[in-house]
């Protein structure tokens, strides 16, 4: 489903993260663990086209992402969702998902819909959807990668 080789990503100058690669299958839920600093959250932003590669290939269900900008690579359904931070903090989790959604559900026949996410995952994480984002977002975020 994603398949991550031997990238290389930096701000820059400075190359921050190389050599990495990972492939996740449909179903599987990866982590990436690291101290501060380490490189965790520039190899998502890469994922997610918000940075662009110096080095690697990266591809969703077999097609090239590499250079695709952020808005065009969340349409084929891979986005970055920030804990904590970069939300819209007077809004509901529920809300915050949602308008993120969006254009996936413009660009997909079947739609996307924030409360199908939210409620697969545990009685906390449905619970945290109608929460505010600031105090709820890491719950709802988790169970909406299932």
């Amino acid at each position: 489903m994603l398949t991550v080789e031997r990238l290389e990503v930096g701000y820059g100058k400075a190359t921050v993260v190389w050599d990495v690669s990972v492939r996740v299958e449909a179903g599987e839920i990866v982590t990436i663990i690291g101290a501060n600093g380490a490189g965790k959250t520039t190899i998502l932003r890469a994922v997610a086209g918000l940075l662009r590669p110096t080095g690697g290939r990266i591809a969703f269900r077999g097609r090239e992402i590499v250079g695709l900008a952020a808005p065009v690579v969340a349409t084929l359904g891979v986005a970055l969702v920030p804990e904590g931070r970069e939300l819209f903090p007077h809004m509901t989790v529920y809300e915050n998902l949602s308008l993120g959604g969006r254009a996936r559900a413009a660009a997909s026949p079947r739609g996307w819909s924030a409360s199908t996410r939210c409620s697969r995952g545990s009685p906390s994480a449905r619970d945290s959807s109608r929460s505010r984002s600031a105090a709820a977002s890491s719950r709802c975020s988790r169970s909406a990668a299932r």
